[in-house]
């Protein structure tokens, strides 16, 4: 995979943080950075999307905003129950 080297500068608090989560995940502080920065991008553009949807749909009732909680619910039970099989291999 092609990368793009960039130099950052960042507080020695966030950076001693960054690295117990990059190693207890198993990852370089790279992938982890690389991977945490893709996570909170891809919120960012969703919660975008739906400021745009509601600003031409109007906003979601309760009752969608409900339905929508059920389902994100669901799917993350689905995950967790996969990340635990994953682990017990």
């Amino acid at each position: 995979m092609p990368v793009v080297k960039r130099s950052v500068s960042l507080s020695p608090s966030v950076v001693e943080r960054a690295e117990k989560a990059a190693a207890a995940e198993g990852l370089s502080l790279s992938a982890w950075i690389d991977r945490t920065l893709d996570h909170h991008l891809g919120i960012r553009e969703g919660l975008e999307a739906v400021a745009e949807y509601e600003a031409e749909h109007g906003a979601f009732t309760p009752e969608e905003l409900a339905e929508g909680r059920r389902i994100l619910n669901e799917s993350l039970a689905r995950s967790a129950a996969l990340h635990r099989k994953r682990n017990e291999r």
